[in-house]
């Protein structure tokens, strides 16, 4: 509802919207895996609907662990580190940089 009141009186408005994510760390388990998608794909479906910017958290997330372990870019899981938080606000940037040029 929100994202239809913000398109009814902001038209030109563009919006962006982020993937949740988690990662294989911490508090985490296998169990959360499956509700994580589905949200995603929720994200996912509200961006095409209101043809929003996706940045797409999930999967920079899973490419970073690739040059360093789970934990550093959020020791729990869940809650970004400063280097996550870092990483996160890059692609925030890179995603919303290309989509208004």
């Amino acid at each position: 509802e929100m994202l239809e009141d913000v398109r009814e009186h902001l038209p030109e408005v563009k919006l962006v919207l982020c993937e949740p994510f988690i990662l294989r760390c911490g508090a985490v388990t296998k169990r959360w895996f499956d509700e994580m998608d589905q949200r995603r794909q929720v994200v996912v479906g509200l961006a095409r609907k209101f043809n929003a910017v996706l940045v797409p958290f999930q999967s920079m997330f899973d490419e970073a662990v690739e040059s360093a372990p789970p934990a550093y870019w959020a020791e729990d899981g869940v809650h970004p580190s400063a280097a996550g938080h870092h990483l996160m606000a890059q692609t925030w940037l890179d995603h919303v940089r290309t989509a208004i040029d």
